[in-house]
């Protein structure tokens, strides 16, 4: 059996830094994917008159191939991607800690929340 010596305190801090970075990198990729999207599409007229839907996201595997070739969208998708994932990661840690803790009534309550948060993320 692995003993690990983390105290709560620093299982707190940890996540507290983890949602930090994480809000933080969101932040800073889609101001880079506004640049880049002004860049590439600034000269482009606008027409008004008619509506269109902004490109959904089809597949992670898309927005990273978007990336690749320096898409300012894809870029722009990958920030709101990073912003998605960080309070899942917070979940995700959360069942960690509690694990850590022996605190199995709130592991299985953290483990449902994940499970409801990425049903809905795939079935939304």
């Amino acid at each position: 059996m692995i003993k690990i010596n983390i105290t709560p305190r620093q299982m707190e801090m940890f996540i507290g830094r983890m949602l930090r970075v994480g809000v933080f990198t969101s932040c800073i990729v889609a101001v880079l994917g506004g640049v880049m999207y002004v860049v590439q599409y600034g000269g482009n007229s606008v027409d008004f008159s008619e509506f269109t839907a902004a490109m959904a996201v089809e597949s992670i595997g898309e927005v990273i191939n978007g990336v690749l070739v320096l898409d300012a969208v894809s870029v722009i998708q990958l920030a709101l991607l990073i912003l998605l994932a960080t309070p899942i990661l917070r979940v995700v840690f959360s069942i960690l800690a509690f694990m850590i803790e022996r605190d199995y009534l709130y592991v299985f309550i953290t483990l449902v929340v994940l499970i409801i948060i990425v049903f809905n993320i795939f079935n939304g």
